[in-house]
């Protein structure tokens, strides 16, 4: 990966979790990426015809070195795991690469992969998780 601007990777993965095909996405500027979901999904759904893959991985750079997730990520990542569980080809994790290393989102969170649910802070009715369900899309065929 390019460590001067971010970049956006997809990987196709096999039943088996081998790797099929990697493809650059998107390159965007020192500190942003400019992605689409629809865009993300098109490629997987071609790996998935063309190279029968079964899944796929998101991998992007933070070019300042910071391993952790932004909260931009995370909305993203919970975005395309929606459109993968549509199309029945699921997004197996979201790595945040830098020089130093990566971070596999999935690790910090697998209830979000699981279950497609982000966890709210807990309450202060003792402490139990809450679960927020995945924002509604607005369709254009809704609007009159």
């Amino acid at each position: 990966m390019c460590t001067e601007q971010e970049e956006l990777w997809i990987l196709a993965l096999a039943a088996n979790k081998l790797l099929l095909a990697s493809q650059l996405l998107f390159r965007g500027t020192a500190d942003a990426c400019l992605a689409h979901p629809r865009d993300i999904m098109r490629t997987a759904m071609r790996l998935a015809c063309e190279k029968n893959a079964v899944g796929f991985l998101l991998a992007h750079n933070h070019p300042s070195g910071e391993l952790t997730p932004s909260n931009e990520d995370w909305a993203f990542t919970q975005t395309v795991i929606s459109c993968g569980r549509l199309f029945q080809i699921p997004l197996i994790d979201h790595l945040v690469v830098t020089r130093a290393g990566y971070t596999s989102m999935r690790s910090l969170n697998e209830t979000l992969f699981l279950s497609g649910l982000w966890p709210e802070a807990p309450d202060s009715t003792g402490g139990a998780r809450r679960y927020k369900a995945r924002p509604k899309s607005r369709s254009y065929l809704n609007r009159t």
